[in-house]
């Protein structure tokens, strides 16, 4: 006796074969997720440390040759292998207590820096300094203006950390700001042009100002400015990280204050 199938009966998930699927493939996107959360906190975290690490290398230069790196203006007798020739590519400061040109004391000042790029210059000499120093690695000093060869790579992601503008020091009082960015303007000026910011979300550098000074986005060692200077990083007023909408800042660590 043979048993006949119904050839026209449909065959199908059932519901609880459903629910398997739907809870596998939220698990794979809440693991993807979570995924890229853990990933990005990595960067920030390592940030921080490479950021505590030039603050702790130039307060050592300071406090070794009373003067800022980059600005020293012996540095040709002082430093090992600089001679200001193209051979080291390393050069002397002018002594005036600012790395490059100084500016007022908030962010707005900051895209008006109209300081060329050049190995001569004081803003590219103070990693040369650093370096020549045995107080940073993570350039080569070729000659090219380049990350890992003239300024260093970024922990945050693609490109590296560049020195926005200088306030005057004296007396030990000053600072200066150093920025992630992701590529240098074709014209190798210091003004930004689209494309050449490093940035983060405005909640994840909120995260980062909480966690290692004190979450106010326009005061502090941790600062954030959005990319086209609209506000929307940052409310100028109050400080406080545009964190509610999917909003994106230029991070800014400032440096020096406590020398």
């Amino acid at each position: 006796m043979s048993i006949l199938k119904d050839s026209n009966k449909e065959s199908g998930f059932t519901l609880v074969e459903l629910a398997v699927v739907m809870t596998i493939i939220g698990l794979l996107v809440g693991g993807i997720l979570k995924g890229q959360e853990i990933v990005e906190n990595a960067r920030l975290t390592a940030t921080i440390a490479q950021i505590d690490a030039y603050r702790a290398a130039i307060n050592t230069f300071f406090d070794k040759y009373d003067n800022l790196p980059g600005d020293l203006i012996n540095a040709q007798n002082r430093l090992p292998d600089c001679d200001g020739t193209p051979v080291t590519n390393c050069y002397q400061g002018d002594g005036n207590n600012q790395v490059g040109i100084g500016f007022g004391a908030t962010l707005a000042d900051w895209p008006f820096e109209t300081e060329s790029q050049s190995m001569t210059s004081e803003r590219i000499q103070l990693w040369v300094h650093l370096f020549k120093s045995d107080l940073i690695n993570g350039i080569t000093l070729t000659g090219n203006i380049t990350w890992g060869e003239s300024h260093p790579h970024a922990k945050l992601g693609v490109g590296g950390i560049d020195i926005s503008h200088s306030m005057p020091f004296k007396d030990g009082v000053g600072a200066f700001r150093i920025q992630g960015r992701a590529n240098f303007p074709a014209n190798g000026d210091l003004i930004t042009s689209a494309g050449a910011d490093q940035v983060v979300s405005a909640y994840r550098l909120s995260a980062m100002d909480r966690k290692i000074d004190d979450g106010k986005g326009n005061i502090g060692f941790v600062q954030g400015s959005s990319p086209n200077r609209d506000g929307s990083c940052v409310n100028a007023a109050t400080g406080v990280y545009q964190t509610d909408i999917a909003k994106f800042c230029v991070p800014f660590f400032e440096i020096g204050s406590g020398l």
